[in-house]
């Protein structure tokens, strides 16, 4: 909403986990003139990580979402995974956790892979590096097929971290009214198709 908006980490409390969110995307179609503030950007890795270190700080667990990737492409490209281990890596600072615990891309328009990186402190961060479309007008069969995250965050001793992860195929059926014209869009998962 504001400049100092836009500054406010965001974080929600679920099940007595405090998660962190952070949102970056490579680019912006046309840029944001005069308003750099409203979107995260991939520029530096230290401005990233400096947002991986705040957000520890004040959470629990720390989801990154990355708007990256080549469209139609169906394999990470090397911007991707770069970024990727970055994330999990985070600061270089080994006795603290500074790195993320999730990462979730999308971009492409079709599904990538689902991963976990090896973090230099030794986590294991899953990453799924798109999920495709979920609701789109795209009619190509590639781009009706997408998939959701699904994620069990659990938390002890030692900290949050990911118990289980899945990537839940999906598909967005498109259907056309015959009488009003109007397209109707029904996004379900695909093992609920028939």
């Amino acid at each position: 909403d504001s400049e100092e908006d836009a500054k406010t980490l965001r974080v929600i409390e679920k099940n007595g986990i405090r998660i962190a969110m952070l949102n970056y995307t490579y680019g912006l179609n046309g840029g944001a003139p005069g308003k750099a503030w409203m979107v995260d950007r991939f520029v530096t890795f230290d401005a990233v990580k400096a947002d991986l270190a705040r957000a520890k700080e004040s959470s629990d667990f720390v989801i990154v979402f990355a708007h990256w990737g080549e469209e139609g492409t169906f394999r990470p490209n090397d911007y991707e995974r770069t970024w990727a281990q970055v994330l999990a890596d985070g600061g270089a600072d080994l006795e603290l956790v500074n790195g993320a615990d999730l990462i979730i891309g999308g971009h492409p328009h079709v599904v990538q892979p689902a991963r976990v990186l090896m973090a230099e402190d030794g986590r294991e961060v899953p990453v799924f590096y798109s999920l495709g479309n979920f609701l789109s007008h795209q009619t190509s069969p590639e781009n009706m097929l997408g998939g959701m995250a699904s994620v069990t965050i659990c938390m002890d001793e030692t900290g949050a971290y990911v118990e289980d992860y899945e990537l839940l195929p999906t598909i967005n059926l498109i259907t056309k009214n015959p009488d009003t014209g109007w397209y109707n869009y029904s996004p379900m998962l695909l093992s609920d198709y028939t």
